[in-house]
């Protein structure tokens, strides 16, 4: 039991030691159903290469690669390694009453306790963080 906790702990403590890269993300179409490359797994970068895709659009895939892990896709924190790192509720009221839109932006690029920083273009961290002040409301 402790042998497996701590097995656990070590896989929580090193998803989290280095900064995602937005390099190598692929351009995803209907033609390519079925294909090895989705943009779920692909780096942002080369999804948007052409300009396909909306800021919007880049910050749903950043949010399932990157955030879920830890924050759910609810934004409550309530998965496994977001309750062992004490991810926050995004979705309570006292939080996002307490979050400011500059301070959300300002984690995202620089990263804030656990949670490593990301080199993502501005209109996606600012998608980002409309997402997550989504998250609070009913």
């Amino acid at each position: 039991m402790i042998r497996a906790r701590f097995l656990t702990l070590a896989v929580l403590v090193t998803a989290c030691d280095k900064a995602p890269s937005a390099e190598g993300l692929g351009i995803w179409t209907p033609a390519d159903h079925g294909q090895s490359t989705n943009p779920m797994q692909a780096p942002i970068s080369s999804a948007n290469a052409h300009g396909s895709l909306s800021a919007g659009e880049l910050a749903s895939i950043t949010w399932q690669q990157q955030c879920v892990t830890c924050h759910g896709a609810d934004g409550r924190g309530h998965t496994p390694t977001g309750s062992a790192l004490k991810a926050p509720d995004f979705a309570s009221a006292a939080w996002q009453k307490a979050a400011t839109e500059p301070a959300m932006a300002q984690a995202i690029r620089e990263g804030k306790g656990k949670m490593p920083k990301f080199d993502l273009p501005a209109p996606v961290v600012s998608a980002l963080v409309t997402h997550v002040r989504a998250l609070g409301k009913p």
